[in-house]
């Protein structure tokens, strides 16, 4: 989705993928066949670069990368890229062994969370749980930055 405003601490949501939602209640996730993580990831990194402050990518996936990428050194280049600015949080959506592996290392790498879901309430508790982490996030960088203008600005300096 287009982004509404490009100013410092306004967020953008990108979806790589089509996702319905109506009242906050998920609807349908359209699954296509392939799954092209590492390209998924490259395309919503480089979807948030021209935005100021602390960036998330929420990555859900019912499997592992099919498309021949490497998604764990994917998430590590784009952590490197960002630095501390960047969190990669996945979601494995009933995956077992070897998909949950790869998603737990792109989380790793990404330095983010992996959550299993194996339902949807699962899913919407992981989401729960990802909102709750960014805003607490945003809440804290609000202060740091408050603290830092005040600090620069305050007449008694």
């Amino acid at each position: 989705f287009p982004a509404r405003s490009r100013l410092p601490g306004k967020r953008k949501l990108l979806e790589v993928r089509p996702v319905l939602f109506r009242s906050n209640k998920l609807i349908s996730i359209k699954a296509r066949g392939k799954t092209p993580i590492a390209a998924s990831l490259e395309k919503g990194a480089e979807g948030l670069k021209s935005f100021y402050g602390k960036k998330t990518i929420i990555l859900i996936s019912d499997g592992e990368e099919t498309c021949g990428g490497d998604p764990v050194k994917t998430a590590r280049k784009i952590k490197e890229e960002f630095g501390i600015d960047i969190a990669i949080h996945v979601i494995g959506f009933d995956v077992k062994g070897k998909g949950r592996e790869q998603l737990a290392g792109i989380a790793k790498a990404g330095g983010g969370n992996y959550y299993s879901a194996d339902n949807a309430q699962q899913l919407k508790d992981s989401l729960t749980e990802i909102k709750k982490e960014v805003l607490k996030e945003k809440r804290s960088e609000e202060r740091r930055v408050g603290k830092e203008c005040r600090s620069r600005w305050s007449p008694y300096h």
